[in-house]
């Protein structure tokens, strides 16, 4: 849903996406929730990751961090709109580098 927020990916975002310790997808009242498992070492490092409205939310940097980290070769149709220098060091904290 970040990607699709800042325009990264032009596909409309029919399930929101957490990072978490587990992968499991819930659907509920037509929503649809995907949990996706990040080893803790990253998943609890908050590089690149804001509070807004008191929840946590990670930045768009921070979410191609991670979709790098899955899956290398990802296809981003507004490479344009990220920062990849950002990318390059939230990697490099995260310790995905």
């Amino acid at each position: 849903t970040i990607l699709d927020r800042h325009g990264a990916i032009n596909q409309v975002a029919y399930s929101i996406t957490f990072m978490s310790d587990f992968t499991k997808i819930i659907n509920i009242a037509g929503y649809s929730f995907s949990f996706q498992k990040l080893p803790s070492k990253y998943l609890y490092n908050t590089a690149g990751i804001v509070i807004e409205n008191g929840v946590m939310v990670a930045t768009l940097e921070r979410v191609v961090a991670d979709k790098l980290y899955f899956n290398p070769k990802y296809y981003f149709d507004s490479p344009n709109l990220i920062n990849f220098e950002n990318v390059k060091e939230i990697q490099k904290e995260v310790g995905y580098l």
